[in-house]
């Protein structure tokens, strides 16, 4: 796993041993499905909330390539493949984040439906709120214009 990567895991406060386990993930997800995908993995999210203790809780890792959002369930280890070659929906939630500075108090959801009926969320808070602006605005929006 890139180290642009592995600084994002930190940045939003990730464990060691969970940084592990996405790193476990990447490795499986480029190994078995990219090749057969003929696909490269350019970013990653992770779905997250905060708990009424104020705790993050990791939901799944999003592995972004350029026409598929590969999730990976943080603790089932389910594996969902989404096609996302064009986007023809988009909803955005948020609460206290304007796109720009976030807060601790930041959350943000993302709905989207493909051209192929997929129906895909995602979600943050906090900091990690302007990654999932940055995953939209890079991977999302373009795909509404195309």
């Amino acid at each position: 796993m890139n180290e642009a990567f592995v600084s994002y895991l930190k940045s939003i406060g990730m464990e060691e041993k969970f940084i592990e386990f996405v790193g476990e993930n990447y490795e499986l997800i480029n190994s078995k499905f990219i090749p057969i995908l003929k696909e490269e993995i350019f970013d990653i999210f992770i779905e997250e909330t905060v708990s009424d203790d104020r705790k993050r809780k990791y939901e799944n890792i999003d592995f972004i390539t350029t026409n598929f959002i590969i999730e990976v369930r943080m603790f089932s280890r389910e594996i969902a493949i989404f096609p996302v070659k064009k986007v023809r929906y988009l909803n955005i939630k948020r609460t206290e984040y304007h796109f720009e500075t976030a807060t601790s108090e930041s959350k943000m959801n993302i709905n989207f439906i493909s051209s192929e009926e997929m129906d895909v969320g995602l979600s943050a808070s906090g900091t990690n709120c302007a990654k999932l602006k940055e995953i939209m605005d890079k991977y999302i929006i373009p795909k509404m214009i195309a």
